[in-house]
Order: structure tokens, then sequence, then C-alpha cells
């Protein structure tokens, strides 16, 4: 003889299957925003890489001469207007922020790009750009363990989803045999 487990524990895996499979609507909708959000940030941060691996490949550092200061907008700093020479003789002048106030003739240490020579900045933002990509990989991993969390749960028709218990006193659960079960067993329901 094999052994058939009670109808009431058959319905009961039948219901909590069921209710593991069914995510609403928001659900969906929240973990493939999630998924999305993170997708972008894992993307900005290969752009950002990208750009500044081939910016330090080909970087080259000089000091460089104040030549005009200037408050910097977002207060930051201050800005500067610096003037250097490039390795291949061409004289450049660019905006960099330097942090500090800086008088006309002080001496800036510089990064730039040969190839780019508009593309310059203190030698030491180029190693903080670093943290950049890093900001961007966290929230791409925060934004990832959103998604997991959101999709593992429980869905809204799920009762481990609200902290009150179902009130299942007054569900009855028909059964196509004609049996008629009761969700409690008070006295006062046919049995």
């Amino acid at each position: 003889m094999l052994w058939q487990a009670s109808l009431g524990a058959q319905d009961a895996g039948v219901r909590a299957r069921g209710s593991r499979a069914r995510r609403s609507a928001a659900q969906v909708a929240a973990f493939w925003i999630a998924v999305a959000f993170a997708v972008v940030l894992l993307a900005g941060a290969a752009v950002v890489m990208v750009a500044m691996s081939q910016v330090e490949a080909r970087a080259v550092t000089t000091m460089a001469t104040v030549q005009q200061a200037v408050p910097h907008a977002d207060r930051r700093g201050w800005g500067a207007w610096v003037g250097f020479t490039t390795v291949d003789g061409t004289a450049v002048q660019e905006f960099v922020v330097v942090g500090t106030e800086p008088s006309v003739g002080d001496r800036v240490q510089v990064t730039y790009d040969p190839q780019r020579p508009e593309v310059v900045d203190r030698a030491e933002s180029f190693e903080s750009r670093w943290s950049v990509l890093a900001v961007l990989l966290v929230s791409a991993v925060l934004m990832l363990g959103v998604a997991g969390w959101q999709w593992r749960r429980p869905s809204t028709g799920d009762p481990r989803a609200s902290s009150q218990l179902p009130q299942t006193s007054d569900v009855p659960v028909n059964r196509p045999d004609g049996l008629t079960l009761w969700s409690d067993l008070r006295p006062d329901r046919p049995r």
C-alpha cells in the first residue's frame, strides 16, 4: 500500500507553491527597475574605468603657473587659469580647480593628456577619480541587493507578507468530491 498525504497537507502544498510563484505587478516592476538601475550603474563604471585608464596611460604631469585665480562657482574651493607648455612645445591655458586660494604666479602640479591638452586637472585629482568608480560599483551592488530582496519578498497575497495572521475562520474549502472542509474546528461549524 502506498502512502498518500492527507488532503489538508496536499492543499497546503499547493497553496505554498502558488503563493511563491505569484508576484504582484508592483513587485515585478520594482525588481526590474532595480536591475535596470544596477545595469546603468555598471555601464557607467565601465565607461569611467575605460576613460580613466586611457588618460592615465598617456598622462603627463608638469608644473603650471597660476595666471588668474577665481572663486569656484559650486563652492568646492578656488579655481585658477593656469598656463603650461606641453612636451611638444604647445602653450596651453586651462581652468583647474585648485582648492585653496592661489596667488598669481604660484606653481601648481597638473596632469594632462598629451593627445588632448585641454583635458587637464590637478595631479591629485586623478587618484581621486578611482573613488568615483568605487562609488558606482558599490551602488550597483546595493541595487542588485535591493532587487534580490524585492524578489525574495513574499507576494502580497501570501500571509507572510503582512504582520497579521489571516482570518481563516470563515473560509470554506469546497472539494471537487463534494466535501466541504472548514479552516477551523469551531463547534458551530458542520464537520
